[in-house]
């Protein structure tokens, strides 16, 4: 019991060492020590471990904008958090007044389509000057598209095929009762350049997204611009579907100023239900899986609603908890 006093009392020195650090160095190093703070409470247990009793969270804000009302967005993250709890039969989280986590839907709306055009020098008006005009823009953007989202497939390709050999390789050494040394460096080496694969392939989704949207903008502006001149043209489609979707429609933050859930966008319920179970996963603390129909997968480009095997392995490793 007393070395117990004295291993929690060295680590409370610590810990505030590192606070005060945090305060006097601030950026970089605060970023660095203060999302690690709870995992060293969590290890001393003088801070409650993962599951041990229910997360509490709370609506921090909703932007009337999304056009939903408070009573939808809390169904919706209770409709997430029974996800993770159904699955595991706990309690894991707690929507309440106020809690350890706060979720925002924040309207990221990156720039208004007048705006954008007021931008390029392109007069909206009605009239065929001005359709012609941005015609002309939304033609260039959509090979810039095409070209960008072609790319991603085939990084997307390489990507799954890496790390299906990946796999197996370890898999084969695993059956084996573990590898040699020189092979256990080299597969390390193959799961660290299939992080930064993912780190540029994320990049690249971005900018083809962001391409996706203006080009979605001005199409509609086109669709107007045809009907109020009355013009014979083919309509602008919209651009959905074409690159699989990132979480970053919202993320789960953790930093100096506290931990919290970020909601951007969605396209309708079920695809908010599904984006706040994954952000309530990386609360709980756990990390992107890689089956691409898991809740805590990359990229959002499944339609299930249900936690997947890796889903719930993931889950029984943080919590501690048979199946």
């Amino acid at each position: 019991m007393l070395r117990k006093f004295f291993e929690n009392f060295l680590l409370l020195i610590i810990m505030a060492a590192l606070v005060g650090a945090s305060y006097y160095y601030r950026e970089p190093l605060a970023n660095f020590i203060v999302p690690n703070l709870e995992r060293l409470g969590q290890a001393s247990g003088l801070i409650d471990r993962p599951c041990a009793q229910p997360l509490t969270i709370y609506l921090a804000g909703l932007d009337e904008k999304f056009g939903i009302s408070e009573a939808e967005a809390k169904s919706a993250i209770e409709e997430a958090s029974k996800i993770w709890e159904e699955a595991s039969g706990r309690d894991l989280f707690e929507l309440s007044a106020e809690g350890r986590v706060s979720i925002a839907f924040v309207y990221d709306y990156r720039q208004e389509t007048t705006d954008k055009l007021k931008s390029l020098g392109i007069v909206m008006e009605e009239s065929q000057k001005s359709y012609d005009a941005i015609r002309v823009r939304y033609d260039a953007l959509e090979k810039q598209y095409q070209t960008k989202s072609a790319k991603v497939e085939k990084m997307k390709q390489d990507f799954t095929a890496k790390e299906s050999a990946y796999e197996q390789e370890v898999e084969k050494w695993n059956s084996r009762g573990g590898a040699p040394a020189s092979v256990y460096n080299r597969l390390e080496q193959t799961r660290i350049e299939l992080e930064r694969l993912v780190n540029s392939l994320n990049t690249k989704i971005s900018q083809a997204n962001e391409l996706a949207r203006e080009l979605n903008s001005l199409g509609s502006v086109l669709n107007k611009l045809a009907s109020d001149l009355n013009l014979n043209v083919d309509k602008y489609n919209m651009i959905g579907g074409v690159v699989g979707e990132e979480f970053q429609e919202g993320v789960y933050i953790q930093d100096q100023a506290g931990r919290r859930i970020e909601v951007y966008e969605f396209a309708d319920r079920k695809q908010l239900v599904r984006l706040l179970a994954h952000e309530l996963g990386h609360a709980l603390g756990l990390e992107h899986t890689q089956g691409k129909d898991d809740i805590m997968y990359y990229l959002n480009e499944a339609g299930n609603d249900s936690l997947t095997e890796n889903d719930f392995n993931a889950l029984r490793g943080l919590c501690s908890f048979a199946r």
